[in-house]
This record gives structure tokens, C-alpha cells and sequence, in this order.
């Protein structure tokens, strides 16, 4: 049996990310965002070259704000719109074969 932790930084990244308001698209400046990680698994051999595993992850990212351009309409125009507790949560599961003498 295996037991492990991990830890590290993380990176999320998206292409040209846009709003809407009122129907029109408005391109936002938020195109990728840095933050941390951190994880822990288990990992059991039971038959040979098969072993099962489980792992849980977690990405801590940065808040983010979007401030709205000036050719949107006048009620909006100016307002900042703020991401906070941009977390991520994973669990993963799986069953792996070893090939070869490894």
C-alpha cells in the first residue's frame, strides 16, 4: 500500500473568456489565474501487476476582477465584477495494469 501527499503551485488558464450583457459580448482581460495546490492518495496492490487508487486535490486560485468597458451601456459601464473563492475540488478513482517487469 502506498500513501502519499503532494503539494505545489497551480495554473488555470482559458482562451479569450467574454461576458454578455444585454446581449452584447464584452472580452475580458482575465485569461489565465495562479494559485496553490495541495493532495493526498492511496494506492493498493491486491493481485500481482493490479492495484487500485484513490486521490483527492484541491486548486486554491486568486480572486479576479473584470472591470466593464466604457462602450457598454451607461447603467453598467465602469462596474467591477470580482471572482472570490475560486476553488477547485477533485476526486479521482481508478484501477491500473503494470506492464512489463516495473
Amino acid at each position: 500500500m502506498l500513501v502519499y501527499g503532494k503539494s505545489g503551485g497551480a495554473w488555470v488558464g482559458s482562451s479569450t473568456p467574454t461576458i454578455t450583457i444585454n446581449g452584447a459580448p464584452f472580452s475580458t482581460n482575465i485569461n489565465s489565474n495562479w494559485g496553490w495546490t495541495a493532495g493526498f492518495g492511496v494506492e493498493w496492490a491486491f493481485a500481482g501487476t493490479w492495484s487500485v487508487r484513490a486521490e483527492y486535490d484541491y486548486v486554491g486560485l486568486n480572486s479576479q476582477s473584470f472591470t466593464v468597458p466604457a462602450t457598454a451601456p451607461a447603467n453598467i459601464a465602469g462596474d467591477v465584477f470580482t471572482g472570490n473563492n475560486r476553488n477547485i475540488q477533485l476526486f479521482t478513482a481508478g484501477i491500473n495494469y503494470k506492464f512489463g517487469p516495473w
